[in-house]
């Protein structure tokens, strides 16, 4: 199980039997909840199958989607080395698979195996990355653009390219998700999306999630 997991991929085969002891799987259904905002973080989780969706809820109960994690990632990937509780809120957002370690095991392993916390890291820059440029986008184009943003953000982490030259996202997005992810409301997500119809850069496919012209997309936003 464990070597389907990037974060363990490079270890030596002396650190299977570790791995075995700590790692056990658990299955969620759809919309099933994984953990809740500011219960104690006891156990990090990775996806073997299926995806999960990451959000935080504030005093009024109002949703700010923070990302969809898919197969491979780990999550959470912060307050794992100080006592607190989780970051957001987890809820499977298809039939899903995962590994599971407690916080505990996962320190040990970082003391036996330091290449872990390179690992750790390397991520933790992406997601630095991805935030910085997220709220670029925030600061500096208007609410349309956004919402192209990250149509173009998506097809590139969620898409599937089609010999069409469309790109087919694998996971199902409401636009109410949509403008959680941004910061807008869900009319402005709307209006974006059924311009996109009307000019033939977006489709929906036959489950139901969006196909979308990528290269006429980027046009729009004279993104390169």
């Amino acid at each position: 199980m464990h070597r389907e997991l990037p974060m363990f991929a490079g270890l030596p085969e002396e650190a299977d039997q570790l791995l075995t002891e700590s790692l056990s799987r658990k299955k969620f259904g759809p919309q099933s909840v994984i953990f809740r905002q500011g219960e104690p973080l006891s156990h990090l989780y990775f996806i073997l199958k299926g995806e999960v969706k990451v959000y935080r809820t504030d005093a009024a109960g109002k949703e700010q989607v923070v990302s969809f994690q898919q197969e491979g990632n780990m999550f959470p990937h912060i307050g794992i080395f100080r006592e607190s509780g989780y970051p957001a809120n987890a809820v499977a957002a298809a039939e899903t698979e995962t590994a599971v370690m407690s916080v505990e095991a996962f320190k040990r392993l970082i003391e036996l195996y330091p290449v872990i916390s390179y690992q750790l890291h390397g991520m933790m820059e992406e997601k630095v990355m991805d935030l910085q440029k997220r709220l670029s986008e925030m600061v500096m184009n208007n609410a349309n653009e956004r919402v192209l943003l990250l149509l173009v953000r998506l097809a590139r982490s969620h898409g599937k390219e089609e010999t069409d030259g469309f790109v087919t996202f694998q996971t199902r997005f409401t636009n109410a998700e949509l403008a959680n992810m941004i910061g807008t409301a869900r009319e402005t997500v709307n209006r974006s999306i059924s311009g996109l119809k009307a000019r033939g850069i977006l489709q929906l496919s036959s489950t139901g999630t969006f196909r979308i012209d990528t290269r006429q997309l980027k046009k729009e936003l004279y993104y390169d």
